[in-house]
This record gives C-alpha cells, sequence and structure tokens, in this order.
C-alpha cells in the first residue's frame, strides 16, 4: 500500500505542485488543507502516514497546528516547507519533533529526499544492564514506529551488536559492565564517526556529562527518566539523522 500524506499549504498552486510530485513518486494524497485548523481536523479523520505542511498559515498556524496533531500522535511524521527562514521557527519546529525544515523555494529532489527518509525505519540499539529500563526503552521505540534492532546488557555486546546490526542509533547507560559506556562509545565513534548515541546514567556528576559530549554523545538523559524526555532526545537525533541523509543525497 502507498504511503498517504495530507498536504497543508494555504496556496493552491503549491497544493498541486506538491499533489504532483508526491503521485509522480508513487505515494498517495491522503487529503489537501488550506490553514491548520483544516490540518488538525483532516489529520484526525484521514491518520495520514504524513503531513507536509507550511509553518504561517491563515485560522490557525502551522506550528500550532504541529503542536495539536502531536498531542494528539505523539509518533505523527511531519514534514515542514515554508519560506519562513526564521531561526526561532525552526527551532520550535525542531523541539515540536518535525522530520526535517524545508524554506521555499525548494527543489524537488530535496522534498522527494525527505519524504523518503521520513518513511525510513530508524533502527535502534539498546544498551543497559538492568532488564527492566531495556524493556521500557524498548516498548517506547515500538510505540513510535522505530525499529529496535537488538539489546545489549554491556559495553562489549553493545561494540559487537553495533558492528552486526549497524543501528541509525543507540541509547546507552554509562554503567555497565565488562567495558563501560564511555568506552563503548568511543569504540563505536572509532568504527563509525557519524554514529549516533544518546547516553542514559544515573550518574549525574558533572565529570560523567562532559566524558559523554567529549566522547561524541548526541545527548545526556539522567535516570530516573520520563518516556517524553527519551522520545525527545530521539527525534532530535532522527532530525540530524534527516539532514545528514539529506546532504549526502544532494551531494550525490
Amino acid at each position: 500500500m502507498a504511503a498517504r500524506i495530507l498536504i497543508v499549504d494555504d496556496q493552491l498552486f503549491m497544493r498541486h505542485t506538491l499533489a504532483q510530485l508526491i503521485r509522480q513518486n508513487g505515494w498517495e494524497v491522503a487529503g489537501e488543507a488550506a490553514n491548520g485548523k483544516e490540518a488538525i481536523e483532516m489529520y484526525s479523520m484521514l491518520e495520514p502516514d504524513l503531513v507536509l505542511m507550511d509553518s504561517r498559515m491563515p485560522v490557525v498556524s502551522g506550528l500550532d497546528a504541529l503542536k495539536v496533531i502531536k498531542r494528539y500522535d505523539a509518533s505523527a511524521r511531519v514534514i515542514m516547507l515554508t519560506s519562513v527562514n526564521d531561526p526561532t521557527d525552526i527551532q520550535t519546529a525542531r523541539e515540536l519533533g518535525v522530520l526535517d525544515y524545508i524554506i521555499k523555494p525548494y527543489k524537488k529532489e530535496r522534498v522527494i529526499t525527505s519524504i523518503q527518509n521520513a518513511f525510513a525505519k530508524i533502527r535502534i540499539l539498546v544498551v543497559d544492564d538492568q532488564l527492566f529500563i531495556r524493556r521500557t526503552l524498548s516498548n517506547l521505540i515500538q510505540e513510535n514506529g522505530w525499529q529496535l534492532v537488538g539489546e545489549a546488557t554491556n559495553g562489549k555486546e553493545a561494540i559487537d551488536l553495533f558492528s552486526m546490526t549497524s543501528p541509525d542509533l543507540v541509547i546507552m547507560d554509562i554503567g555497565l559492565p565488562l567495558v563501560d559506556g564511555i568506552e563503548a562509545l568511543k569504540v563505536i565513534k572509532r568504527f563509525e564517526s557519524a554514529a549516533r548515541v544518546i547516553m542514559l546514567t544515573s550518574d549525574h556528576t558533572p565529570e560523567s556529562i562532559n566524558a559523554s559530549i567529549q566522547a561524541g554523545a548526541d545527548d545526556y538523559i539522567s535516570k530516573p527518566f520520563e518516556n517524553e524526555r527519551v522520545a525527545q532526545a530521539i527525534k532530535k537525533s532522527i532530525g540530524r539523522i534527516a539532514d545528514e541523509r539529506m546532504k549526502s543525497s544532494l551531494a550525490n
């Protein structure tokens, strides 16, 4: 079944252009909305696989609509396409979990790549010596539509599984047996310098935080953690992954 995409833009010409692009690439137009209010209503009715939405529109802005859609469905995939090159808007959109933020006028190839990346399964490796934590993270990953590629209980297993599975993202505790998380992170980074790793730990000391950052961690989350905090960290890393894939695609 083709992926279903909702288009949200107050310009009729833009909606038609995007609809044509979507159909030409084998995807399906789930619907079209001209403002944020319509977008919210249509999302709840149609439950599309992806939303392409302008950030500033009449009635309800794209950013406000995004907030409501994310409350309705935390795993909603949204790409912003807008002529507003405002760092504040971009940061807000990123924090709300958009997969990409594309400035108009855009190249068709840029949009196609972004859509393809949106549907690429994000593969995640979980590393923690506590079964309860691994199960909690595993459930969180699956609930958000990401893919769990494996679970490791120590740093040595983490290194071995990383080399075997090549995940897009690793979530790893620092206080691991055999090889600790910081040392495992360093080895993983030597193996793959672009590896994305989020560190989890109950060690809240500045030394531990600095060691994680210096070793190349994407983020540092203290235990006990809230699921939403982890989900937001994952989404930020996914945004960086999407940017890297986009740049690589355009370079080629």
